[in-house]
């Protein structure tokens, strides 16, 4: 059993029993702290095969959708930032 589930199962029973540990959910907290270990224990539970045969998509989003998307978040920074007449 995955330790996720051990983690969603405390949490549940923790939620239940009206434990309140003063922590709460920001987005700091989520990025920062909770999202990391989850998209390494992905990584590392991903089959060679898997990602070889999905490698063309994988290749385009991490390089033209970073590009487009960085042009994209620009374009509307300079529109909202300099207001040109």
């Amino acid at each position: 059993m995955p330790y996720t589930i051990g983690l969603l199962a405390a949490g549940l029973v923790m939620a239940m029993m009206g434990i309140d540990t003063g922590i709460r959910l920001t987005p700091e907290l989520l990025f920062d702290v909770l999202l990391p270990p989850l998209l390494f224990e992905a990584a590392l539970q991903t089959p060679w095969r898997d990602l070889r045969a999905d490698a063309a998509p994988v290749f385009v989003l991490a390089t033209a959708g970073v590009v487009i998307a960085a042009v994209v978040v620009a374009i509307a920074l300079y529109f909202l930032i300099f207001q040109p007449r």
